[in-house]
C-alpha cells in the first residue's frame, strides 16, 4: 500500500467486508448444526477434534483463502493498494509507464604511451572497468596527430544505480587492448544511473498525472515531470522566489543530494518548451546542506537483560532511521523524534546532548556529520 500523504485520509475498505477466518468458521458450524437438527432432530456433536468439526474447519480456511483472493484483486485496482504489474495496468490507463532502469555515465580520458605523428583510434564501444563494473565507450575517438590524450563519455554496460559514485580514477582497467594506448581512466565522477522505477514513485506519477495535461506552471505540474525525467527523486519542493522563475530543489535516492550532472538534466527537461510556460527561467539545484551531529547515551532496563545485545542493534538501527528521516528539505532538526525512536527499540532511556532543536531553513537539507553513541548500560527498571 502506497505512503503517499494524499492517501492518508482516504478510508480503508474491504471487499469482503472485513470477515475473518473464524467468522467463517462459526458460520459453517451454525449452518451445518442447523441442518443436522432439521434432518435429524438430534443435536450433532461437534466438540473439538471431531471430524465434522475438522472438515468444516478445513472447508472455511479454503473458503477464507478464496475471500483474500477477492478482497487483494479488488484492491489492485485502486490506486491506493496497487502493485507491480497490477499498478503497471493501471497507470497504463493514465498513458503512463514504469521508467526503466538508466545507466550510469562518465567521461574517460585515453593517454597514449608516446605523443604520435599519426591519428590514433579508439573505436566506439571499447570496454572499460573498475573490479567488476563495465563501461564501453558511447562513440568512436580520435586522438589527434601530436596531441598525447583524448576524452570521450562511456556508459556503464549494466544499468542502475551501482555504477553511481565510482571516485575520479577509479575506473582504470582497459578491457580491450587499444593499440597505443598506454593507459584510461575517468577524470569524473560516474553517476546518472537510476534502478528501475519502483511502486512508490509510479503511484506518486499516475496520482499526479492530471498535472501533466498543463505545461509545467502550477508546482504539481512540476513535480510531476520532474519525477518522470528522473524516477529516483525522493523529495521536492517548487517555489517562486520572483514572477517568471522557478527554483525546483530535490534530493534522490533516500536524501541524497543530487550531483552537478544529474541538476542539468533536470534542469534541461523541465526548460523544454513543451513542458514549461515560455515567460519561466527554471533553475533546478539540490538543497544546502546543514549539519548536525549526534551525540548520545542510552540505558537498558535489568529486567531485560537477556535481550540487551538486540536491544542494541535494534537502538543502532532506529538511530540510522532518524538519519534517514531527517533528510527531509525543509524539515527541522528535531531530538524528540530520536528519542521516540531509541525508546521504540527498547531502550528504558536515553540523554540526547547533540542535536538540540534546530529549526531548518524552507530549501536546505539537515545531513547528520558525525555520530557517537554510547550505550551506558543496565539500570533498574
Amino acid at each position: 500500500m502506497s505512503n503517499i500523504n494524499a492517501f492518508k485520509n482516504i478510508p480503508e475498505i474491504s471487499f469482503i467486508d472485513n470477515i475473518t477466518l473464524e467468522d467463517i468458521r462459526n458460520e459453517m458450524l451454525d449452518d451445518y448444526q442447523e441442518a443436522y437438527r432439521a434432518e435429524t432432530g438430534k443435536e450433532p456433536d461437534m466438540h473439538a477434534g471431531t471430524p465434522e468439526r475438522l472438515m468444516l474447519y478445513a472447508f472455511a480456511n479454503n473458503f477464507y483463502q478464496a475471500l483474500k483472493y477477492v478482497d487483494r484483486a479488488g484492491k489492485m485496482g485502486l490506486l491506493k493498494y496497487s502493485e507491480a504489474d497490477y499498478l503497471d495496468n493501471l497507470a497504463v490507463l493514465k498513458g503512463i509507464t514504469r521508467n526503466e532502469a538508466t545507466a550510469a555515465k562518465v567521461t574517460l580520458k585515453f593517454t597514449l604511451s608516446d605523443i604520435r605523428t599519426s591519428v590514433t583510434a579508439i573505436p566506439g564501444g571499447t570496454r572499460v572497468a573498475a573490479g567488476d563494473i563495465y563501461f564501453a565507450t558511447n562513440e568512436y575517438l580520435e586522438i589527434a596527430a601530436g596531441k598525447e590524450s583524448g576524452t570521450v563519455t562511456a556508459t556503464a554496460i549494466t544499468a542502475g544505480t551501482g555504477a553511481n559514485g565510482l571516485a575520479v580514477k577509479e575506473i582504470d582497467t582497459l578491457v580491450d587492448p587499444v593499440p597505443y594506448v598506454a593507459n584510461v581512466t575517468n577524470i569524473d565522477v560516474s553517476a546518472g544511473g537510476t534502478d528501475k522505477e519502483d511502486d512508490e514513485s509510479l503511484t506518486y506519477r499516475v496520482y499526479n498525472a492530471p498535472n501533466r495535461y498543463s505545461v509545467a506552471g502550477p508546482k504539481e505540474a512540476y513535480e510531476y515531470h520532474a519525477r518522470r525525467i528522473r524516477s529516483d527523486i525522493d523529495d521536492i519542493v517548487v517555489y517562486s522566489p520572483e514572477p517568471d522563475k522557478v527554483n525546483v530543489v530535490f534530493t534522490i535516492n533516500e536524501g541524497e543530494i543530487p550531483d552537478s550532472k544529474v541538476i542539468a538534466e533536470v534542469e534541461e527537461g523541465l526548460s523544454a518548451d513543451d513542458i514549461r510556460p515560455l515567460t519561466d527561467i527554471v533553475t533546478a539545484k539540490g538543497p544546502t546542506k546543514s549539519n548536525y551531529d549526534i551525540k548520545l547515551t542510552y540505558y537498558i532496563n535489568k529486567s531485560d537483560s537477556n535481550q540487551a545485545v538486540a536491544i542494541q542493534t535494534a537502538v543502532n538501527e532506529a538511530i540510522e532511521e532518524y538519519k534517514k528521516w531527517q533528510k527531509k528539505i525543509g524539515r527541522d532538526i528535531n531530538p524528540s523524534k530520536l528519542i521516540q525512536l531509541i525508546i521504540g527499540a527498547g531502550a528504558k532511556r536515553t540523554a540526547v546532548t547533540k542535536p538540540l532543536y534546530t529549526a531548518v531553513n524552507d530549501y536546505d537539507i539537515a545531513i547528520a556529520a558525525s555520530t557517537e553513541v554510547t550505550y551506558g548500560g543496565l539500570e533498574d527498571d
